[in-house]
């Protein structure tokens, strides 16, 4: 797949929403630096995050997967709004923007980035601390695997 096109809505979101060109969109379809979140039941439209480096940010790319258009582009925010309670069946699997899929997102992008090079602690389930100390010049190390009593 590599004959995608923006139609003039995606175009004109684009410039609404981003500083980055059509380009740089086509080129990310085209060399796969999209992640897929959810496809929407009874169409052929996928929604898919794009990580745009030059803003740092995400953005949502919906595409109609037979015609390779894309449809529109939204941020985050505006896509989760289509995803309210009582659209709950648009999406198959009730998709969702998960943190594995914005870690994909910018891996695909950047691998470098400092997300991926030193992942926030935020959404963690535990966090440890490995606490080296010195005592009278030799190195004392943790008392047992997890860094602390």
């Amino acid at each position: 797949m590599d004959n995608f096109r923006l139609t003039s809505h995606a175009l004109d979101r684009l410039r609404e929403r981003s500083v980055i060109g059509p380009d740089i969109v086509l080129s990310a379809l085209k060399n796969g630096r999209i992640e897929l979140i959810t496809v929407e039941q009874y169409s052929n439209r996928g929604s898919y995050l794009y990580f745009s480096d030059i803003e740092n940010t995400f953005f949502v790319l919906v595409i109609d997967i037979s015609t390779q258009e894309v449809v529109t582009i939204l941020p985050i925010e505006y896509w989760e709004n289509l995803k309210a309670p009582e659209r709950k069946s648009r999406f198959l699997n009730w998709g969702s923007i998960t943190k594995s899929i914005l870690f994909k997102a910018i891996r695909r992008v950047d691998s470098g980035h400092e997300f991926i090079v030193h992942p926030p602690l935020f959404g963690r389930d535990l966090i440890y601390f490995f606490i080296s100390y010195y005592i009278d010049g030799s190195v004392i190390p943790p008392k047992n695997n997890r860094g602390f009593e």
